[in-house]
């Protein structure tokens, strides 16, 4: 049998192969099969699944104010953000374009999630008109006929009305209300949906973090006086301050001292006392003003103790 390398077939006519058959005839060419595809020219900035946008330097700016929440922009507040204006300002979905993830993925996903909530809102009141307007016309539509067989029946009333006059026995006429079960759902719908439009409050505002003390000229002054009379008191505090701190560090670093130093002397005194002991056990040759000195200094150290112990 007529084989083909790997990746290569005969190429007969409208037909390929792998392996020619036994009883093939004809004429036939070896070579590759590929599906029909062609080129994109590769720019800078231009790869396939980057980008939404091609350029972004060259990309128009919005109509719609975004700027940072809390600044006012040419006298006009620029702090509340409905729904529409989170879509406006997270609209255009930025992709990782290095492959890095083996697919298209939203570097700031955040900001999607934020703009997807924003998209879920629009859409459920979109809904939510959308359902209230069909159940309105439906009422209508179900008075309307309501009259209309009632009509009939009145004109047929010598026949029998509609069912007599075409002989039906299950001709009775029954639309169920439901406007007001659709208000129903779409209003727990929308409570659902809703998401108060988030408004960004700066330090002067009513609810910063000054609680709007700057509310009138009058509190305004006042702030401005009790200002002024704390830096002007400031130069009498600081010291007073330190003094305080260093009297304290004095205190704490005198009480430290204060007990070291009745460790030592009552280890002095410990060591004098089992001098005394074994002097007892085993008697040494020394003179009177010896052991005298030795009990004077016994003595004071035993009054110092007592009077820091006493402290």
């Amino acid at each position: 049998p007529w084989t083909t390398p790997k990746g290569m077939y005969w190429i007969c006519a409208s037909r390929a192969y792998s392996q020619l058959p036994w009883d093939w005839k004809g004429s036939c060419i070896i070579g590759w099969i590929r599906p029909s595809f062609f080129l994109i020219p590769l720019q800078n900035g231009q790869q396939l699944g980057s980008p939404v946008y091609d350029n972004w330097k060259h990309r128009e700016k919005r109509s719609i104010q975004t700027g940072i929440g809390g600044i006012q922009v040419m006298g006009k507040p620029d702090d509340i953000w409905t729904p529409e204006r989170i879509i406006a300002y997270y609209d255009p979905a930025t992709w990782a374009e290095d492959g890095s993830w083996g697919y298209r993925t939203p570097i700031y996903m955040l900001n999607r999630i934020i703009r997807l909530q924003a998209v879920l809102e629009i859409a459920g009141q979109r809904i939510d008109a959308a359902l209230n307007t069909i159940a309105t016309e439906q009422d209508k539509l179900r008075t309307a006929v309501y009259q209309n067989r009632l009509a009939l029946d009145y004109l047929l009333a010598s026949e029998g009305g509609v069912c007599g006059k075409f002989n039906l026995s299950n001709c009775c006429l029954q639309i169920n209300a439901v406007g007001k079960v659709v208000a129903d759902l779409t209003a727990e719908m929308r409570k659902v949906i809703y998401v108060k439009p988030q408004q960004w409050n700066g330090i002067m505002d009513e609810k910063g973090f000054l609680g709007g003390l700057f509310r009138n000229w009058k509190q305004a002054v006042l702030m401005g006086c009790l200002v002024m009379v704390g830096l002007m008191m400031l130069p009498c505090l600081l010291p007073l301050i330190k003094s305080i701190v260093q009297n304290a560090m004095e205190s704490v670093m005198q009480n430290n001292q204060t007990v070291k130093s009745m460790m030592i002397m009552k280890e002095i005194g410990d060591q004098i006392s089992m001098l005394e002991t074994m002097d007892k056990k085993n008697p040494m040759e020394t003179t009177k003003i010896e052991k005298d000195r030795l009990i004077k200094i016994k003595q004071n150290i035993k009054q110092i103790v007592q009077k820091e112990m006493g402290d």
